[in-house]
């Protein structure tokens, strides 16, 4: 996001200047990514991710102290092994390495005992390092009880050599309590070493990027890029904002699940008196609003993603 407040012309010409904006929360740029500490799947595009809230509901999602909680997932065959190592990693010093033996079609790993909720939106989000041309897929389940009740869905993923992060959304139905993730072959039997880094399960249905956790779970506050105060910079008469939006999402997969209204642009003099642009979960259309006083004016603009 940029902003460029213009002030009132002088002598007949318009003065520009920039002002330092304060960055809080979800906020990710091309800086952050090269730092290695936080991945939303994207790499030097130029682009300011401003995220939602969440919290990381893995507590060992950066295999920096153990791989507790974290088991082989063997569908066929004999097991292979895992283990946490420091000789690769995406995020942090260590990641879990992960060998199948090859002689069944759905080896892996499993995230086990994720406390969960019915008919709640769920994502599950990981940075996987696989040879090139393994066929692997992410499966979400649902358990109540220990026992088995259904897979809310499935993510295929091909490996490329390199760190690529791999996602699925989805949400669970009634009688369930506990999530399990799982990550294994899938198509064909193949020997492989794969590694994992930067685990997270979370609610909603948009993977937002990875959250370290080392023994706890942990959160991250909505993301806000924020001008300072000065009322001869920019007013409810002058100054201008713009903004660029990342489309592509699905009408779906809103970040309030369906309800929210995620802002753009917001500037408030006060509680009866602001402007602002905001996304409405419930037509998927974006929203240039402004209230003064007892004058509301809400006007839609196009459909989206």
């Amino acid at each position: 996001m940029m902003l460029s407040p213009v002030r009132p012309p002088l002598n007949g010409f318009s003065a520009t200047r920039r002002v330092a904006l304060t960055r809080s929360g979800g906020y990710i740029d091309d800086a952050v990514r090269a730092l290695g500490v936080q991945g939303d799947g994207l790499s030097n595009d130029g682009s300011t991710g401003i995220w939602p809230a969440a919290t990381n509901l893995v507590t060992n999602g950066g295999f920096e102290t153990n791989t507790i909680g974290y088991g082989l997932y063997t569908a066929a065959g004999t097991a292979g092994s895992l283990a946490r190592v420091n000789t690769d990693a995406k995020f942090g010093g260590a990641s879990l390495r992960v060998i199948t033996t090859g002689d069944g079609v759905g080896q892996g790993f499993a995230k086990t005992s994720i406390t969960g909720s019915t008919s709640s939106p769920y994502s599950v989000s990981m940075w996987v390092k696989a040879p090139v041309g393994a066929l692997l897929t992410l499966s979400l389940a649902e358990y109540l009880a220990a026992a088995f009740v259904r897979v809310t869905g499935n993510s295929e993923y091909t490996g490329t050599g390199n760190w690529d992060r791999v996602t699925f959304s989805g949400t669970t139905g009634a009688g369930m309590d506990k999530l399990i993730a799982s990550f294994f072959t899938r198509t064909s039997a193949q020997a492989l070493t794969f590694y994992v880094d930067g685990f997270q399960i979370e609610t909603g249905l948009v993977p937002t990027p990875y959250i370290e956790t080392d023994g706890g779970t942990a959160s991250r506050s909505a993301g806000r890029i924020q001008m300072p105060y000065d009322p001869g910079l920019f007013t409810a008469h002058q100054g201008w904002v713009a903004s660029r939006v990342r489309m592509g999402m699905a009408y779906n997969t809103d970040p309030g699940g369906g309800t929210g209204t995620p802002r753009l642009i917001e500037w408030a003099l006060d509680a009866n008196n602001y402007i602002e642009v905001f996304f409405y979960e419930g037509d998927d259309k974006f929203y240039l609003r402004r209230k003064a006083t007892t004058n509301d004016v809400t006007n839609p603009t196009a459909n989206t993603p």
